[in-house]
């Protein structure tokens, strides 16, 4: 099984929330992989407070990832899911990588999860 990750579950994993790390550790150990956007990467480095140890370690915890990039067809599908459900593009990159890859997306953010169905699951699931 593959799970697409997004950003909010990182950030919630490398702040060391109990509830994200375990379970994504007991999903790990029922056999889940999990997948990251690029667009994930590029939100999880923009925080401006990051220091340069920060830096290494969530360079060196990308690495447990398969991390897919934004091509054309995940931009269109995005485009498309950004028009018909006015949400962000980042999140709409998130959720067209996850179509791409007919996986369901992980995210605690439950808005996204009301606009989005099928595709989308609220965490813990």
């Amino acid at each position: 099984m593959f799970l697409i990750l997004d950003t909010n579950i990182i950030i919630y994993f490398l702040n060391g929330d109990s509830v994200i790390v375990d379970k994504l550790n007991l999903l790990r150990n029922k056999g889940a992989s999990f997948i990251i956007s690029t667009v994930t990467v590029a939100e999880v480095l923009s925080y401006s407070r990051l220091t340069s140890a920060d830096l290494e370690i969530i360079k060196s915890f990308f690495l447990n990832f398969l991390i897919i990039s934004v091509d054309l067809n995940i931009a269109k599908v995005a485009g498309k899911i950004r028009r018909s459900n006015k949400i962000k593009l980042g999140d709409a990159l998130i959720v067209a990588t996850a179509m791409s890859q007919l996986s369901p997306l992980v995210t605690n953010d439950q808005i996204l999860a009301k606009k989005i169905k099928g595709f989308v699951k609220v965490f813990p699931m």
